[in-house]
């Protein structure tokens, strides 16, 4: 088994492409192929594209904010990249993506992706080694917990929702045959290998924290019974003695300082679930990536800019750490969130490298996402905001 991956700022699908292909070996015929690109570039074509490319292979695609991660480096939009998973008999590999307005439920068009990509890579039956879920915005929550209900507790589940440069919907998903900017796509993955995955925030609680009394879907309303936003703005400036700039959109000027929910964990070690302010919503309270709920207690976090640039590396040795020891790398797949790389854009190069080292200078490939899913602990799956996420294939002996 071996990963291979590729990348492109070509002006055109064709001409990335043709300029990916010069980095793949001419007799490499991949068991999976995952696509990355930035929003310059034609989701449909693309996977039109990359299906007369790879006729026989599962591919699945999912939009990126402003650029993609691999080990050769940060690369900034317009860009296309690819990891090819290469694999022996022994494997399989399936995809399938769906509308959602072809069903009834969020519910329903994910259990039908699922079971189609498990169908797709003649495993039915058998739980997946891992589900790699890449949804639009909106939906997280429910495909998640669709997807564990279905296996009646965990499986090992990681995954991104597809991201533009601006947060304007210019976001799009697709595997072999069908393409949507609204809908939920699932790859399932029965390597020859072992693999092994992490997920982490990265930001730590204050010591401020409110009730959310007043939410309509994943608007904010009210926290404490006072309006959200007017809240917010106070705890900022209580905790870092700074005024919060408020023109609309907040997704940028908020990176420092989300929400966070108890997860897991318990009072003297509690795991958070992050959410994202984006912007003001239609009530004047403050939109987010997640759904939080009435009667929830949320904590202002922080992140230091020196503990973000060093959480990739850090959630890649903890994916390794949770596996056997002894093995190396074949490479990795990381799911970063697009608000937390924005905040530290510049030093994106130098969190490339610690991956790249992190998994013994293997191949990976990394978007960057609205909301990230994944697995605190062999439990626990879920959907949040400044998040990363990653999965490690190691060179074990199983299946050779």
């Amino acid at each position: 088994m071996k990963l291979i991956s590729s990348y492109s700022h070509g002006a055109s699908v064709d001409d990335a492409i043709r300029e990916m292909e010069t980095q793949i070996p001419i007799d490499v015929v991949p068991s999976l192929v995952l696509c990355y690109f930035t929003e310059e570039y034609s989701y449909t074509e693309l996977a039109s594209k990359l299906h007369q490319r790879f006729p026989d292979t599962p591919i699945q695609g999912a939009s990126s904010c402003r650029g993609i991660m691999t080990e050769k480096g940060f690369h900034t939009g317009p860009v296309v990249g690819l990891l090819l998973i290469c694999d022996n008999v022994t494997s399989a590999y399936g995809c399938s993506t769906v509308c959602y307005d072809d069903f009834n439920s969020i519910e329903e068009a994910t259990l039908n992706t699922l079971n189609q990509a498990i169908k797709n890579s003649g495993r039915v039956g058998e739980q997946p080694d891992l589900i790699l879920l890449h949804t639009t915005s909106g939906s997280e929550e429910a495909a998640v917990a669709c997807i564990n209900e279905e296996f009646c507790g965990y499986v090992p589940l990681m995954g991104g929702t597809a991201a533009d440069n601006q947060v304007t919907g210019n976001w799009g998903i697709f595997s072999n045959h069908t393409t949507t900017r609204s809908g939920v796509s699932i790859s399932v993955l029965y390597p020859s290998q072992s693999i092994s995955t992490g997920f982490q925030a990265g930001y730590s609680a204050t010591d401020i924290s409110g009730l959310v009394t007043k939410v309509q879907g994943r608007e904010l309303i009210e926290i404490d019974n006072q309006p959200a936003l007017d809240v917010y703005r106070a705890w900022v400036a209580e905790f870092d003695n700074s005024e919060l700039v408020v023109n609309g959109k907040l997704f940028e000027s908020t990176n420092s300082f989300p929400f966070g929910r108890v997860s897991y964990g318990d009072k003297q070690q509690p795991l958070y679930n992050l959410a994202h302010p984006v912007q003001i919503g239609p009530n004047g309270g403050i939109e987010t990536f997640t759904s939080i709920q009435l009667g929830e207690v949320i904590h202002l976090m922080t992140g230091t800019r020196q503990r973000l640039i060093s959480r990739a590396e850090r959630v890649v040795d903890a994916a390794k750490s949770s596996h056997l020891s002894g093995l190396s790398s074949i490479g990795g797949l990381c799911i970063f969130c697009a608000g937390s790389m924005i905040h530290i854009e510049e030093t994106m190069n130098q969190v490339s490298q610690q991956v790249h080292y992190a998994l013994d200078k293997k191949p990976f490939i990394c978007p960057f996402t609205y909301g990230e899913q994944g697995g605190f602990n062999p439990r626990v799956n879920s959907h949040g905001n400044l998040m990363i996420s990653s999965a490690v294939f190691h060179a074990s002996k199983r299946n050779g």
